[in-house]
């Protein structure tokens, strides 16, 4: 391709030649360029790769509701994460294994975060329970958080929703 171009135009009949300056030409040439290089450095994932990630969260916590109702917390020990020491020795003593767990929806709240608002039965309860699991990556290991107060600061920060300000409608100003 040249740096300059000559378009010919007709005008009554006749042929003129035009020369464009190089330098238009180049703007146009490095713009195009410009425009398809940022497109391809977009840091908006493509769907194939939510999918791949959604796919690869749905296995993670498809084995952790195994886990999950299975008949001690050694087993689903390893799939949490707490924040607060007092909720992890609560839900150990306390343990009580889920009988049926009904998926309401998943929400993908940033990369490799994502919550699930989910209705559990458990072995022990005559009573459905609602609540959120949140699934992010700590430490470069996929953990759950049960209930919003088991997210760290560093997840927190990075949703970009206000399901992190979820509070039921009879709960009280903090």
């Amino acid at each position: 391709m040249y740096l300059s171009h000559i378009a010919q135009t007709k005008r009554n009949g006749a042929k003129k030649q035009i020369a464009f300056p190089w330098c238009f030409s180049l703007v146009i040439f490095l713009a195009f360029i410009l425009t398809f290089s940022l497109a391809g450095c977009s840091n908006n994932p493509s769907d194939e790769e939510i999918r791949e990630e959604q796919e690869k969260i749905d296995a993670f916590y498809a084995d952790f509701l195994t886990a999950f109702s299975g008949t001690s917390y050694d087993g689903v020990a390893p799939y949490l994460h707490f924040e607060d020491d007092m909720f992890r020795k609560d839900m150990a003593e306390n343990f009580e294994p889920i009988l049926d767990c009904k998926i309401a929806g998943r929400e993908r709240l940033a990369e490799n975060f994502w919550v699930y608002h989910v209705y559990l039965t458990g072995a022990g309860s005559s009573y459905i329970d609602e609540g959120y699991h949140f699934i992010g990556e700590i430490d470069g290991q996929l953990q759950v958080m049960i209930g919003r107060y088991a997210v760290p600061e560093s997840l927190r920060s990075k949703a970009k929703t206000d399901i992190m300000q979820f509070k039921p409608e009879n709960a009280l100003d903090e």
